[in-house]
């Protein structure tokens, strides 16, 4: 891994974070503890690459955050929701979308250069 400016270090053990434990408290939430949580990094050259699934219910991504974003109050009050929020605003590209093998898989992308 390329040495990352101690800023962009912490974004990305934020969204990392962020996104593992919105598995753990949502996706998971009814499922036995030791059903499995995948992730992956991958470098490259300009970006970082990293991939989160679960196997839990799939959800709306888009519909979830813009929900979020058009509520009237301050979006940072909600606890229960700051996660997606932190995600969406720390990376370059975030994505959600179900596989073929009835996984989940956030991909989250963030631009190192």
């Amino acid at each position: 891994l390329p040495l990352l400016p101690g800023d962009l270090w912490w974004q990305c053990q934020l969204i990392v974070n962020e996104g593992f434990t919105n598995v753990v408290r949502h996706a998971h939430r009814n499922l036995p503890r030791a059903t499995p949580i995948d992730l992956e990094v991958k470098v490259f050259a300009s970006y970082l690459e990293i991939r989160i699934w679960d196997r839990g219910q799939p959800f709306d991504l888009e519909a979830k955050l813009h929900s979020i974003m058009k509520e009237q109050r301050d979006p940072l009050d909600r606890e229960g929701e700051r996660g997606l929020l932190f995600m969406h605003k720390l990376t370059d590209e975030l994505y959600y979308n179900r596989t073929d093998d009835s996984r989940n898989c956030l991909l989250m992308r963030k631009n190192i250069i």
